[in-house]
C-alpha cells in the first residue's frame, strides 16, 4: 500500500494487500447491488500499475504468498472455494466425488483446496 485516506484504519502505508473481485459484497448471497462492483466489470479492473479502492474492498495479502500466488486468489480461488463449500443446500460431504474440468485454475485450485482441507482435518 502506497497511501491511505485520513479515515483509512484497516490498512497502513506498506501493508500488502489484494482486492476483493466484488468490491461491495462483504458476506452472504450476491445481489444486485453487489453484483454491479466486480474489478473488471462496471469498475475499472486490477490490469494496471496503481489504483484507488475502498478499504472495505481490500483483504490483507497471506504473508507466505508472493504478489502473483496472491492475485489468484480473488477469482479463481473463490471460486473454487464457493463450489465446494459455498452452498448451504448442497455442503460438500465426505465421500462425496467432486469432477473438475480440464487444468485451469479454478480447476486447479478446486483439487489443491479440497487437499488442503482434508489435510487440516487430519492434523486435529
Amino acid at each position: 500500500m502506497e497511501a491511505t485516506g485520513s479515515r483509512v484504519s484497516r490498512f497502513h502505508v506498506g501493508d500488502k494487500v489484494i482486492t476483493l473481485f466484488n468490491q461491495g459484497h462483504h458476506a452472504g448471497p450476491l445481489d444486485q447491488r453487489s453484483m454491479k462492483t466486480a474489478l473488471g466489470g462496471l469498475l475499472d479492473g486490477t490490469f494496471r500499475q496503481r489504483g484507488v479502492f475502498s478499504e472495505e474492498g481490500l483483504v490483507a495479502m497471506p504473508p507466505n504468498l508472493s504478489f502473483l500466488e496472491a492475485s489468484t486468489l480473488t477469482c479463481a480461488g473463490l471460486t473454487a472455494w464457493n463450489a465446494l463449500y459455498g452452498s448451504a443446500d448442497h455442503p460438500l460431504r465426505p465421500g462425496d466425488v467432486v469432477l473438475t474440468q480440464g487444468s485451469g485454475g479454478v480447476s486447479l485450485f478446486g483439487i489443491q483446496v479440497n487437499q488442503l482441507r482434508r489435510l487440516l482435518k487430519g492434523s486435529r
